[in-house]
Parts: structure tokens; sequence; C-alpha cells
């Protein structure tokens, strides 16, 4: 996903995968509460492993927490037979994580236009911006159940700097 100005616009890969070394992996149930817990322990993998600074811990829980949301709650509809996969890998320079679910995915055009008039009174709509304003690259699958979040660790994000492949 891109945005400097004007509406967002989604990118897709073909295959998203892991950057360099995979530090972990997880599986969780479709509900709240295995939500929560899984957001806590990725938190504290990117801690231990250098990936995140004590600064950006809050965009960074803002950011996961949007995206196990749409998994859960948009990808999977809630349904706790069905698991959201969660990988976290890292190079020398960037993090990389990957959240799908086993839901259908979604159309570019589900998402609203954060600047419309309409959109400033709905109560959603608003996640895919909040991490696009803050990660360095956001791309999502084909099909759409699946997300890449990618931010190079250790530095603030600079304003004209982009996502380097």
């Amino acid at each position: 996903v891109r945005r400097r100005s004007g509406p967002l616009r989604i990118l897709r890969q073909s295959e998203l995968y892991d950057f360099g070394e995979l530090v972990h992996s997880v599986e969780f149930q479709s509900t709240q509460s295995e939500k929560n817990r899984v957001l806590e322990d990725v938190l504290s993998v990117l801690a231990r492993q250098g990936l995140m600074e004590d600064v950006h811990e809050m965009m960074v829980r803002l950011c996961l927490d949007e995206a196990f949301v749409n998994a859960v709650d948009h990808g999977n509809a809630n349904d706790a037979t069905k698991k959201v996969r969660v990988r976290i890998s890292c190079d020398e320079r960037y993090w990389s994580i990957i959240v799908e679910d086993e839901g259908p995915g979604f159309a570019d055009m589900d998402i609203p236009d954060p600047d419309s008039t309409e959109a400033l009174e709905l109560e959603h709509g608003r996640g895919v911006l909040i991490m696009v304003e803050f990660l360095d690259c956001v791309w999502y699958n084909m099909s759409g159940n699946a997300i890449q979040m990618i931010r190079r660790y250790n530095r603030p994000k600079a304003e004209d700097e982009d996502f380097e492949t």
C-alpha cells in the first residue's frame, strides 16, 4: 500500500516471503483472547530480538492490532475454528511480519478512501491508513487474505525514503 498523498493504493504481491531469518512463527484461533495473547507475544519477540525500540512500541502495537483485528473479525468472521498465522522474519535492516487468515480476502474497493467526507463518519476503515503511515511497506497477497508489514528497525521512518527491493 502506498500513500504519500491522495487515495490509498493497494500493492499486491503474487507471493509474500520471509526476509532473511525466520525468528518466530505462531498460529492461533480466531478469538479476541487469543488475538490479544499473540499480540503481546509478538511484541515481546520484536523487543527481545532488538527489532523494535521502546519509543516505537505503541505504533507497532497499533499496526499489529489492526492487522490481527482484520484477520480475526473480517477475514475469519470471528470463527474460532479458523486460524490466523503469523510469521516474523528479519534481515540486517528490515523486519517483516506476515499475518494470514483463512478468509476469502478483500477487494481494493472494500477499503474506504480515508480522505472522503463519507469516511469521516465511519467507525472503521482507518487501520490500513495507520499501517501505511508508520511502516515502510505494506503488501497484500493477490487474494487479500494475507498482509506483509515491513519496517526498517532502529531508526525512524524517513519521509523521503522508499522501501528498497
